[in-house]
């Protein structure tokens, strides 16, 4: 079955500026759409991936996979194919390819090693180098990646940072990089080797606010945030072009409590900050000449305990995680005042962390593959590919089920299928092809309650298990 469009332009996905994401640098000519979006939820060590409706901004689930131990923040590729997760429990960084069709992940094998308790990881601009801030060791390690592979291969020593660097991010051009000090309550600037990839160190930190936990660059790459979880606010910096030196805009501009993430929109004109501890999100305005922050409108209520916000590639939606109350929040976003609007809430798995979107110049069709039919008095399950016209066409011989089989329902990532029989009364598992749709049983069927009609299927979850804290145990 032919594409609907060329894979070749799914290259040109860019990435919201937000962070621990990745630089930015503007958009590519054309319309750009949200296409795809990833959780990582720390608890249960995986990440989520779900397709975007262009339309509405919501979720659909797709999967999700492992990571390492303690996951906190993904960070995609420029040119869609690659995702990249840092995790501090096992002081590492987990690859994974991307398919360009549906958005689902693939291991590309052992993690790239890091500095102690990785917090963040950053891609820059042109896909050439990675970068994770690693509080436990107080330094930042860099990469190259292959163009090809997506994997990872170490630049050298790690450089070091202030005192719990928790969050490091490049600026549009590639040039400068920047990491935000837990500890030291500063922010240190980097310029960057455009051949290795490898960091020098640009002049002494700059002062922030307290507890800086996440730092952010603009789209055009004249202006740096850095959100402060203790002192609520969000500090805002003009960049020298020719030297990456940060300059203070200003006093900081308030936001709610335990601010932890901040992100700017793809057209530079409004920033927002998840608050954790305060349940809400602030949206500010961006003054075009000198980079301050004036707020927006009153706070709006989020999950509990968000601490990523993500603006989608296209500027149309705002997502955010909430990590207490395992979701993420969907806004949209107005396109003249840059306020809020709750939209929906998807359920992810436990303790969502992080989330970013990617983009490209086409949406995601979701196009129906496969049909399924319960036949109550011959007992089997009938499969059928579904045409681009909508006609079935039969996936093979029909395959047995319990007695009188009623009720059929598909996982959310189409790899299950179950069948409740209201005379023998228990529910057939099967294994859905994932290339002809066909259906082969797993094992005997589970006995249910009496006469069961309908079976339905949950979002995959995990059953949480004991967090692993860093040794610093008040950053949050």
């Amino acid at each position: 079955m032919k594409p609907r469009f060329l894979p070749a332009l799914l290259l040109l996905s860019v990435l919201a500026p937000a962070c621990g994401g990745g630089g930015g640098g503007g958009l590519p000519p054309g319309a750009i759409y949200p296409r795809f979006a990833y959780v990582v939820n720390e608890t249960d060590a995986t990440l989520s991936s779900y397709t975007v409706d262009a339309v509405t901004g919501q979720l659909r689930a797709t999967g999700y996979v492992a990571t390492g131990t303690t996951p906190y923040v993904v960070a995609l590729h420029p040119n869609g194919l690659f995702a990249y997760v840092s995790n501090r429990g096992t002081n590492n960084i987990s690859m994974y390819s991307i398919d360009p069709l549906s958005g689902r992940l693939a291991s590309l094998g052992a993690p790239a090693p890091t500095g102690s308790q990785p917090y963040s990881v950053t891609i820059d601009p042109r896909g050439r180098f990675a970068y994770t801030s690693n509080v436990g060791s107080n330094d930042v390690s860099a990469f190259t990646i292959d163009a090809v592979t997506g994997l990872l291969t170490s630049v050298g020593p790690t450089v070091p940072a202030g005192t719990g660097p928790t969050s490091v991010t490049v600026d549009p051009s590639g040039s400068f990089a920047y990491a935000c000090n837990y500890f030291s309550n500063n922010v240190s600037a980097y310029t960057i080797n455009a051949t290795t990839g490898a960091l020098t160190s640009v002049g002494p930190a700059v002062p922030c606010g307290t507890s800086p936990f996440c730092v952010t660059v603009d789209p055009a790459g004249r202006f740096a945030y850095v959100a402060n979880s203790s002192s609520a606010d969000v500090s805002a910096y003009t960049i020298n072009a020719s030297t990456g030196a940060l300059t203070s805009v200003g006093p900081a501009a308030a936001a709610g409590a335990g601010p932890t993430s901040v992100s700017v929109d793809p057209s530079g004109r409004f920033a927002y900050s998840a608050n954790s501890s305060a349940n809400n999100v602030t949206a500010y305005t961006i003054d075009a000449a000198t980079g301050a922050l004036t707020s927006a409108g009153p706070n709006v209520a989020a999950g509990t305990s968000p601490v990523t916000v993500k603006v989608d590639p296209s500027g149309k939606f705002a997502y955010v995680a909430n990590s207490t109350s395992n979701n993420v929040s969907v806004f949209s976003i107005d396109p003249a005042t840059g306020v809020l609007s709750a939209l929906s809430t998807m359920s992810a798995r436990y303790t969502s962390r992080n989330v970013t979107v990617s983009g490209g110049p086409a949406p995601v069709t979701h196009t129906p593959r496969f049909a399924y039919v319960t036949n109550v008095l011959s007992n089997n399950v009938s499969a059928y590919t579904i045409g681009a016209s909508g006609t079935l066409t039969s996936a093979g011989a029909p395959v047995a089920a319990g007695t009188a089989p009623y009720g059929v329902a598909v996982d959310p990532t189409g790899k299950f299928a179950y069948v409740a029989n209201t005379t023998s009364s228990n529910v057939s598992a099967y294994t859905i092809d994932a290339a002809t749709g066909a259906l082969t049983s797993v094992g005997a069927a589970v006995a249910a309650g009496t006469n069961p009609f309908g079976v339905a299927v949950d979002r995959p979850r995990a059953r949480p298990r004991r967090q692993l804290r860093p040794r610093r145990s008040n950053i949050p």
